[in-house]
């Protein structure tokens, strides 16, 4: 039974990788039309008006390479490459640390993973997926390697890195880059230098945010035809649009749009989404196991490196994208700091493959937005204030 319960699953995963691939390919090298975010196409459009500021390195690099300014075909080909090596690269992750094929499988299927990216549509184009790529690479060299002077530069490199890919994402994977230098004890001697280089990202993320004469700038040097792939009208060719207009949003109005999120009445749905996350990690690498009693000093180590991550939650309301980045560092980060996979990984049975796969392919995660409306709950809220205020008088 179990044999042929292995070799069913490596048909799936198999399935999986190949299926995505081509969907992928067929929504972007393959495609005349922009088929996914008009707002990720926009990001990466932003590139550097005549100064450093942030998130436009990959919008230069588009323009370097580009040889006559229309990005379209540049950034689909970069889309497309970009998550193909995704999956190579996990494919060899999950081989390198001798993953079993029971949670490759529940990973890949889960409602983060390669299956539901392709299928409807969400975080294959996004930045993080690059930074998937180099987190892996780094992980992989920190095991190989295992040089405590490798290793911290391989650490500042990629913090750097990440911090010229987006900003924001830099206090998501800290603590998770700190969880994977700890599997050398050597390396822990030097954590208040690399915190201090993690500070230094953060101040310098805030003096090059940008403004909205940077914005204006960019947006008037984009081919119009770039525009017009976003479906942007000829008569509003002028106005600021999507992430190229929020460059200049302060941290108050990006506490507004969380706000509204917080307080809208939909908050249970972003419950749902951390509870599908949860799920596969826990019946991999914690149900049955002890692999959470091996780490867990480890993790007490970096418990307050943690917290700027509710930060980001706060700032931004892309909470889908923000969970989606959380489940890849976590999933990646515990199978890198296992010592004996055999015992640390769980090797699911039928009925939690089972369960695992109705659950998650009855679900979609939206990467933002579920609610754009006012924030009802205060205005219900205040409606009863109201009322209270009238039957006291």
């Amino acid at each position: 039974m179990e044999v042929y319960k292995t070799i069913v699953l490596k048909l799936l995963s198999g399935f999986v990788y190949i299926f995505s691939i081509i969907q992928v390919a067929k929504k972007t090298i393959y495609s005349k039309n922009l088929e996914w975010s008009n707002w990720a196409y926009s990001d990466y459009l932003i590139s550097f008006p005549e100064k450093y500021i942030r998130r436009g390195i990959l919008g230069e690099f588009f323009l370097q390479i580009d040889k006559d300014g229309f990005l379209f075909d540049t950034i689909q080909r970069y889309v497309f490459f970009n998550f193909l090596i995704f999956c190579l690269l996990l494919y060899f992750f999950f081989k390198k640390f001798k993953v079993n094929i029971s949670l490759q499988f529940t990973l890949l299927f889960s409602s983060f993973g390669l299956f539901h990216m392709s299928t409807y549509d969400v975080f294959y184009f996004r930045r993080e997926i690059l930074i998937f790529n180099f987190f892996m690479i780094y992980l992989f060299l920190l095991k190989k390697l295992d040089n405590n002077k490798i290793n911290n530069f391989l650490t500042y490199l990629l913090l750097f890195l990440v911090f010229l890919i987006h900003e924001g994402i830099v206090i998501l994977i800290f603590p998770f880059v700190l969880l994977g230098l700890s599997k050398n004890k050597d390396n822990l001697f030097n954590l208040h230098k690399i915190r201090f280089f993690y500070l230094l990202l953060l101040v310098t993320s805030l003096i090059f945010k940008g403004n909205y004469s940077d914005s204006k700038i960019i947006w008037d040097n984009i081919n119009e035809l770039d525009k017009l792939a976003m479906g942007v009208p000829p008569s509003e060719f002028e106005n600021l649009f999507g992430a190229i207009s929020a460059i200049n949003w302060t941290i108050l109005q990006a506490f507004k749009l969380s706000f509204n999120t917080i307080f809208s009445g939909n908050l249970i749905y972003w419950l749902g989404v951390s509870f599908l996350a949860i799920l596969p990690i826990y019946f991999c690498f914690f149900y049955n196991t002890n692999y959470l009693n091996k780490i867990r000093y480890k993790i007490s180590l970096f418990k307050f490196d943690l917290l700027p991550v509710i930060f980001i939650f706060l700032i931004g309301w892309d909470w889908g994208r923000w969970i989606n980045i959380l489940f890849y560092f976590a999933v990646l980060t515990l199978i890198s700091l296992s010592e004996d996979p055999l015992k640390d990984f769980n090797e699911l049975k039928i009925s939690h493959l089972s369960l695992i796969f109705i659950i998650s392919f009855f679900s979609i995660v939206p990467e933002c937005c579920i609610n754009s409306q006012a924030p009802r709950m205060l205005d219900n809220f205040n409606r009863i204030f109201e009322s209270i205020k009238i039957l006291i008088n």
